[in-house]
């Protein structure tokens, strides 16, 4: 079914796009309205917009006027304190003298000779020779006094050294070596064992250029009846290896604990 323009009226948007269209259908109607929404939407908008920027003018317009008053500083005046003193200038210093300048400037006026004296002398080795004699050294040149046999030279003690290059060997064994040694060859002392006596041994000993034991002395005792078996059995060592530096026989020095225990 067709619809047709009513002669006389002016056609819209709608009247073209629903022409020869259902309008009784609800949709016509729709669009319809729609313009008018617009219209109120855009009006309310920019009403809001005139309204957020007209408020902050208003306001300021109502405000009372602020007048800036001026505040007068009253001048710092500085106390006597605070002035300078009054501090004569040095007087200047009196001018040089002009004769010394005088002196400084004087021109001497050279001396012209006829002819110079250009001759220059000169020793040769014959002259030379005859002026240095070497004579031959005094033959009672008194000898050097010869110190008593009983007043040597105090030499350094040698306390042994303690890392040597090569190290002192106990039959064909280390420091450990000769631990196990003399803990094999000790006996506990009866007097300690019937006392209760036990606890650690810490000796100093060293081994000289031949291999023997020298230097023994305690760090740490116990008992004299556990030191003197201990320091027997050290004196009792058989020779060691002795220690080189350099491929050269040296005394070393060694520190060795020892435990005695009830077991």
């Amino acid at each position: 079914m067709k619809t047709k323009l009513i002669p006389g009226k002016a056609e819209t948007l709608e009247d073209i796009v629903f022409e020869g269209r259902n309008k009784a259908y609800g949709a016509y109607d729709l669009n319809r309205k729609d313009r008018k929404y617009l219209i109120l939407a855009f009006l309310i908008s920019v009403s809001g917009v005139s309204s957020a920027v007209a408020i902050p003018f208003i306001q300021a317009f109502r405000k009372p006027a602020i007048h800036l008053t001026e505040r007068l500083i009253p001048p710092v005046v500085l106390g006597d304190h605070f002035k300078k003193p009054d501090v004569e200038p040095p007087p200047p210093p009196p001018p040089p003298d002009a004769k010394i300048f005088e002196k400084q400037v004087t021109y001497l006026v050279p001396v012209i000779v006829e002819q110079a004296d250009s001759t220059l002398i000169m020793d040769t080795n014959s002259d030379l020779s005859e002026l240095l004699v070497n004579a031959p050294p005094p033959v009672d040149i008194p000898a050097a006094p010869i110190p008593d046999a009983g007043t040597g030279i105090d030499e350094p003690l040698d306390e042994g050294m303690i890392c040597p290059q090569e190290s002192a060997l106990f039959m064909n064994g280390g420091l450990e070596e000769f631990q196990k040694w003399v803990v094999k060859n000790i006996t506990y002392p009866q007097e300690a064992i019937s006392n209760g006596i036990f606890g650690k041994v810490i000796l100093e000993f060293c081994v000289n250029k031949k291999g023997e034991v020298v230097d023994v002395k305690f760090l740490r005792r116990l008992h004299p009846s556990v030191d003197e078996e201990t320091l027997r059995v050290i004196n009792s060592s058989p020779r060691w290896t002795p220690a080189k530096q350099g491929g050269t026989p040296v005394k070393q020095r060694f520190t060795i604990p020892f435990s005695f225990e009830m077991i």
